[in-house]
This record gives structure tokens, C-alpha cells and sequence, in this order.
């Protein structure tokens, strides 16, 4: 899942993260911080191996920094993660 995200600088510079949380089948669960970009190029690589993956939320045009645009965000990346799970 996808439950919250924080803004933290990066190099000076103003980063979103997404906190990705797991959960294996015998309980076992972590939780790690990754950048949308980081996250897509993910998503790239494991298309090239599997095949069935669902549509991943799309890029915008211009940079995501509103808490709505953020927030919104979030939820499409945590409703990939449930479906793709």
C-alpha cells in the first residue's frame, strides 16, 4: 500500500516521497520510501519480464507539488500497488 507521503529535500531540492509498505503472506512487513520517478522506472523494468501488469498512473506535464495533486497521486499509486499485488 501507499498510506502517506512526505516532502523532504533532496540536494536543495523539494522532493516528494511515497511510503510503499509490504506485507508478505506470513506476516512479515517493511516499509520504504521511494520517488515517483523511481517507482516508474520500476514499473518499466518489470514490464519488460512480466506481462498482465496493470496501466501505471500516469505522468503529468508539469511538476506535482500541491498537497491535492499530490494526494491524488498517492491513491492512484496505492490503487496500482493493490491491484498489481
Amino acid at each position: 500500500s501507499v498510506p502517506k507521503y512526505e516532502k523532504r529535500l533532496i540536494q536543495n531540492k523539494e522532493t516528494v516521497l511515497y511510503c510503499i509498505e509490504i506485507t508478505t503472506k506470513n506476516g512479515q512487513s517493511w516499509s520504504l520510501w521511494k520517488r515517483y520517478q523511481e517507482l516508474h522506472k520500476l514499473n518499466s523494468d518489470l514490464k519488460e519480464k512480466f506481462t498482465g501488469l496493470p496501466p501505471f498512473p500516469g505522468k503529468s506535464l508539469f511538476p506535482v507539488k500541491s498537497h491535492p495533486d499530490i494526494e491524488k497521486r498517492r491513491v492512484s499509486l496505492d490503487l496500482y500497488m493493490q491491484v498489481s499485488s
